[in-house]
C-alpha cells in the first residue's frame, strides 16, 4: 500500500458531568482503569486516563494521510504556498519553519484559521520522527459539524480512501497558475497522482494500542523471561503457577478491573471472528 489513510486521535462531547458515567455508559469500560494524569487538557483542569484514552469531554477529530512513496516535496508544497497557488476556500495560511541551531530543520504548512472547523496541516514525518526514507503526513484537523459528518460517513463507507479524496478534492488542491480564473487552473501532476492514489485505499489503518495487559506481558517477557526460563528448568512450570496463583490475594482493584477488561475484550474479538 503506497498511501494510508489513518485515525490519528478522536475526541467527543457529551453532557454528562460525572466521568465515572461516562466512562461506563459511554467507553464501556470500568471506572476503576482510570487514574488522575496530574495535568489538564483540552481547557479542563483534571484529566481521567487509562493507556492512550483520556476523559475530558470536548471534541474533535484529527485525519492524517500519509505519503511513503514520493508523491509529495515539502519544499514544492510551501513554495506553492507562498507565491497562492492553492486553489481553496481557507484563505489563511502560514508556513513555520523550524531551526536546529542555524541549521533549518523542517517546514510545516497550515491552512485554514486556528480557530476553524477545518484546517490541514503539512509536514516532514520522517524528519519529525528521526527516521530515514520519504514520509509526509497531511493531516485534517475536524471540529464540531465538520467532524461528526466526516465521522457519519466514514462509518457508512466501504471506501475511506475515496471519501478522504472527496473531502480533499472539495477542501483544497495545488495548482498552476495557467489560467486568470483560479477554478479553471490545471491541479499539479504530483498532487493529483497523491490524492488518487488515496482513492484506492479500501480501509482504515490505526496505529495499534496495546491493552495494559499486552504491556505486561511484554514486559515479563523482556525483563523477567530469563529468570522465569531458570525456574521452569529448575522447580517445574508448576512452581511458576503457584507463585502467580499464590499472588492473587494481593492485587489492586485496579488490578482485577484491568482483567476483567482484558476479558471482555478477547470475548469480543472471539465474537468479531
Amino acid at each position: 500500500m503506497k498511501c494510508q489513510v489513518l485515525v490519528d486521535w478522536l475526541t467527543f462531547s457529551v453532557k454528562e458531568k460525572d466521568p465515572a458515567i461516562v466512562i461506563a455508559e459511554y467507553l464501556g469500560m470500568e471506572p476503576e482503569l482510570f487514574q488522575d494524569a496530574g495535568y489538564g487538557l483540552l481547557g479542563y483542569n483534571r484529566v481521567l486516563r487509562f493507556s492512550d484514552i483520556c476523559v475530558c469531554y470536548e471534541g474533535r477529530e484529527n485525519r492524517f494521510f500519509d505519503d511513503q512513496d514520493g508523491y509529495l516535496n515539502m519544499e514544492q508544497i510551501v513554495e506553492k504556498v507562498q507565491t497562492n497557488e492553492l486553489n481553496s476556500r481557507m484563505t489563511k495560511r502560514s508556513v513555520i519553519v523550524s531551526y536546529d541551531g542555524t541549521r533549518r530543520s523542517g517546514s510545516t504548512v497550515y491552512i485554514g484559521a486556528p480557530s476553524s472547523d477545518f484546517r490541514v496541516r503539512i509536514y516532514d514525518k520522517a524528519l519529525e520522527q528521526g527516521v530515514d526514507g520519504h514520509w509526509v503526513r497531511v493531516e485534517l484537523v475536524m471540529r464540531s459539524v465538520n467532524a461528526n459528518a466526516f465521522v457519519e460517513a466514514v462509518t457508512g463507507s466501504e471506501n475511506v480512501g475515496k471519501l478522504a479524496a472527496q473531502v480533499i478534492n472539495d477542501k483544497f488542491s495545488f495548482i498552476e497558475r495557467d489560467d486568470s480564473n483560479i477554478s479553471r487552473c490545471t491541479v499539479c501532476d504530483w498532487w493529483q497522482n497523491f490524492v488518487d492514489e488515496l482513492d484506492k485505499v479500501r480501509l482504515v489503518s490505526r496505529e495499534v494500542i496495546q491493552h495494559g495487559v499486552e504491556r505486561i506481558r511484554d514486559w515479563i517477557e523482556s525483563q523477567v523471561g530469563p529468570s522465569l526460563y531458570v525456574l521452569m528448568k529448575t522447580m517445574g512450570i508448576l512452581d511458576i503457577y503457584n507463585i502467580a496463583a499464590s499472588s492473587a490475594g494481593r492485587i489492586s482493584s485496579q488490578q482485577e478491573a484491568l482483567i476483567l477488561d482484558f476479558q471482555s475484550l478477547c470475548s469480543a474479538r472471539r465474537a468479531v471472528v
